[in-house]
């Protein structure tokens, strides 16, 4: 896959504000995800971004040490998706198709 930096340069000139699901797997193969409205763009050249994580979020030490992760841009209409992702202690897959 090519990346295209006009192109990421648009998309993130477009979010001012919003709300995320951030998600990555870790070394296990376990899935994580956390919602996250710190998403922001931090460099265009490199191309960086960045989410806040508070440091006694479970998810932490997986996001810490992923290779990768995602960030999902939400729309209005997946407020519900953001509160499931938003609870601690639950299994954040469930019921999710991916």
């Amino acid at each position: 896959m090519n990346f295209d930096a006009r192109e990421f340069r648009n998309t993130l000139g477009r979010f001012a504000t919003g709300v995320t699901v951030c998600t990555t797997v870790n070394q296990k193969g376990e899935l994580f995800g956390v919602t996250a409205n710190s998403f922001s763009s931090l460099s265009l050249d490199p191309p960086l971004v960045l989410f806040c994580l508070d440091l006694k979020a479970m998810s932490f030490d997986a996001f810490g040490t992923a290779s990768h992760f995602n960030i999902n841009i939400l729309a209005d209409d997946q407020e519900e998706l953001s509160s499931h992702f938003a609870k601690s202690g639950t299994d954040k897959w469930a019921g999710v198709n991916f």
